[in-house]
Formats: C-alpha cells, structure tokens, sequence
C-alpha cells in the first residue's frame, strides 16, 4: 500500500481529496495540518514517517 501525505490538511483541497480517498483502498493517505507537522522541520518530517 502507497502512502501518500497531503499537507494543508484542513483545505479546501484537502477536502476534495478526503472526499476520494475512501475509494482508493490502494493508498493510504494522511492528512496533515501546520499543528499535527511542521514541513519546515526537516526532523520532525522524517519522524512523523516512522
């Protein structure tokens, strides 16, 4: 299963892929927002993947 990481996790883009995700049960997807990951911490981001 591919995971897929889908920052700005509360936008409108977001949304619309929240929407389709459930239908694609061949990835896995997360959503992450400014509070759940830092994107400019190149420390937390590869934490937040392990």
């Amino acid at each position: 299963m591919k995971k897929i990481l889908v920052t700005g996790g509360n936008g409108q883009l977001a949304r619309c892929i929240k929407d389709v995700a459930e239908s694609l049960t061949n990835y896995e997807f997360i959503f992450a927002n400014s509070s759940t990951l830092d994107i400019t911490n190149k420390t937390l981001v590869t934490f937040f993947f392990y």
